[in-house]
């Protein structure tokens, strides 16, 4: 490979360039040719097409609680190292190592680094990714990314991606403060979320629990993503509660792409427990009435402090009262005459989403038109109720307490 600093306009190299080329050289040539032609020869002839920028969220979290409960979001050379996978199209011809200028960062307590970005040269296929690597330089060669506290982010780093000396957009690193899941490092729990203010001037979590855009084990991870009208697009779709139980893996699904003919459970029961923490990972579904997953009849979900409670510290499942609130001041925002749908578009475009789909019968996913999410409040032995949301539906509606339905907290405010 030829270095830009290396050229000299006497090498036979750079002859060749110009007598080859005689309609692209004024005479004498301008300094822009020149460097042109130096940039030409310094890299291949190859190239391909990009869609960016690309970020890349690093979870850095103040829970405000005098460091307890905090995630010190940390970028290094070794386990924590970040890269960007960069796909691409339309690829043909060579592609030449690269490393970024370095960028300067100030973290957590004042902690600097530089920072750079870097790939190795290649051959592009028609289409592909490139794997770009940040690397930290420094005395520790860890870098100690700034606390944000629950719901803000930050931008803290900005590349500049080229390809064969032409940049073709941003690399960004992006500080996301969270709200952890309850069983946050258990390795299944892993979940991070984030908060919005609702119509009716409540703050809940933008995301169901479990859903794969907030898991920081996934590829999808990104929860400050806004949910995608689409119901087929299963990384916005939650775990499965059943009414009541606690987030001790019976509502996991561990399988996504099995869609919504099954679940992806690991077991399925047509029985009961006689517990209200079973602590398993069976989904019991009995065959007749009652259509309970226990026969403990102890309330479960009773605020904040209660038993099963599955919601992250501080928050909990909403109420029937909360439901309805929701529905009508999103019913006052859509205005005088508004449609169903009109009203639920409310509740799709506003900061906390409220968009579900499927529930789940027997261990088998309903279609994918819509669905709810459990309330606190229980209606009689066998029913509870549930915010049931589809395109042209919004309601307080019932169902069994065995049946699989989604979760999204509300933050606690007594």
């Amino acid at each position: 490979m030829v270095r830009p600093d290396s050229i000299r306009l006497n090498e036979p190299s750079s002859i060749s360039k110009r007598s080859d080329n005689p309609d692209a050289f004024s005479s004498p040539a301008t300094l822009a040719e020149v460097q042109a032609m130096i940039d030409a020869l310094a890299y291949p002839e190859g190239d391909a097409t990009f869609v960016l920028p690309i970020d890349k969220k690093i979870v850095s979290f103040d829970a405000e609680n005098g460091g307890v409960g905090d995630i010190q979001g940390v970028v290094d050379n070794a386990t924590n190292q970040v890269t960007f996978t960069v796909p691409y199209t339309a690829g043909s011809g060579e592609y030449a190592a690269y490393t970024s200028d370095p960028i300067t960062v100030t973290g957590e307590n004042g902690d600097s680094n530089t920072l750079t970005i870097s790939y190795p040269s290649g051959t592009f296929a028609a289409t592909g990714d490139i794997t770009v690597t940040v690397t930290v330089a420094g005395a520790d060669t860890s870098f100690d990314v700034i606390k944000q506290t629950g719901g803000v982010t930050a931008l803290f780093g900005t590349f500049d991606f080229k390809v064969n000396g032409t940049s073709k957009g941003n690399l960004t690193l992006t500080a996301v403060g969270g709200i952890i899941d309850r069983e946050f490092g258990d390795g299944v729990h892993d979940f991070i979320y984030i908060t919005g203010v609702s119509p009716a001037g409540r703050t809940w979590l933008t995301h169901n629990l479990g859903a794969p855009v907030t898991n920081l084990n996934s590829s999808d991870f990104d929860p400050t993503a806004r949910i995608s009208t689409d119901f087929d697009d299963l990384k916005y779709n939650g775990s499965h509660y059943q009414h009541g139980r606690y987030s001790d893996g019976h509502e996991l699904i561990t399988d996504w792409s099995l869609g919504y003919s099954q679940n992806g459970l690991t077991n399925y029961s047509p029985t009961r427990t006689n517990t209200a923490t079973p602590n398993n990972n069976t989904f019991y579904f009995p065959t007749g009435s009652p259509y309970t997953w226990t026969t403990n009849n102890t309330t479960k979900w009773n605020g904040v402090n209660g038993l099963n409670n599955p919601c992250p510290i501080g928050f909990r499942v909403p109420t029937v009262a909360e439901a309805e609130d929701e529905i009508a001041a999103s019913t006052a925002i859509a205005g005088a005459g508004a449609t169903t749908s009109e009203i639920v578009q409310v509740l799709r475009d506003n900061p906390i989403q409220l968009l579900t789909n499927r529930s789940m019968v027997g261990g088998s996913y309903t279609s994918a038109s819509g669905g709810g999410y459990w309330l606190e409040d229980e209606e009689n032995s066998d029913f509870a109720h549930t915010l049931h949301i589809t395109a042209n539906a919004l309601m307080v509606y019932s169902f069994a307490y065995a049946t699989g339905h989604q979760v999204r907290c509300i933050k606690d405010t007594n």
